[in-house]
C-alpha cells in the first residue's frame, strides 16, 4: 500500500502465486496512485481483483485512476465499462469542494480521453 511495489515485481509476485494456489483467488490492493503500471502487470500475472478509484478520488493516498486502468489496460481481460458515459467522476469533484478545508489531496485533471 506504500507504493513499494514495482510493475514487474508485481507480476512476478501474482505469477507465482497464481502457479502455487491456483484455486484461491487473487488479489492486488493498491492505495497510491503511481501504482497504475502495477496494477495493469499484475492483470497481465492473472490477477483477480485490483483496486482502482474514480478520477476525481484517485490519487495521493489513493487507489490508482480507474479511468486510466481501463483506458490503458493492455490485456484481453476487458472491464466493459464505458468510462466516456460517466459522470459521477464530475459528481465527485464538486462535492470535494464542499470539503476542501478539510482535503489535501490532489484534484484530478479535467481532460477529454480519446474514444
Amino acid at each position: 500500500m506504500a507504493g513499494l511495489c514495482k510493475p514487474y515485481a508485481a507480476f512476478e509476485l501474482v505469477k507465482t502465486l497464481r502457479e502455487e494456489v491456483a484455486s484461491h483467488p487473487l488479489s492486488h490492493p493498491r492505495h497510491q496512485r503511481h501504482q497504475f503500471a502495477s496494477v495493469l502487470k499484475a492483470s497481465e500475472a492473472g490477477v483477480d481483483v485490483a483496486d482502482g478509484a474514480i478520477a476525481a478520488m484517485s490519487g495521493g493516498t489513493a487507489q490508482p485512476n480507474l479511468n486510466s486502468i481501463v483506458k490503458r489496460s493492455v490485456t484481453p481481460r476487458d472491464t466493459q465499462l464505458d468510462i466516456t458515459r460517466s459522470r459521477i467522476s464530475d459528481y465527485w469533484e464538486t462535492v470535494r469542494t464542499y470539503y476542501l478545508p478539510f482535503d489535501s489531496g490532489p484534484k484530478a485533471a479535467r481532460r477529454s480521453l480519446p474514444a
